[in-house]
């Protein structure tokens, strides 16, 4: 989230949303946020910052698309007991 404030481009006024959610076996984060697209899938991994690093390393399933301008990720990680 501080990455979207730092680099979205949106000034005072925008909004971020950010939902988590704990089903059976996953916790899922739903996050929409206003901003010029920035879609985290297509960004090579040798340009991975230590923020992407981590989501790509811990989440199980990772969704992205732009729509009405937003941004809109689909996060979900898998509960190890």
């Amino acid at each position: 989230m501080l990455n979207i404030l730092n680099h979205s481009g949106c000034g005072s006024g925008s909004y971020m949303d950010l939902s988590v959610m704990l089903q059976e076996d996953k916790i899922a984060a739903y996050l929409r946020s206003e901003g010029k697209p920035f879609d985290p899938l297509k960004v090579k991994k040798d340009d991975h910052k230590i923020g992407m690093t981590i989501i790509f390393h811990y989440c199980s399933s990772l969704e992205y698309r732009y729509s009405y301008s937003q941004n809109i990720v689909l996060v979900s990680w898998d509960i190890v007991s």
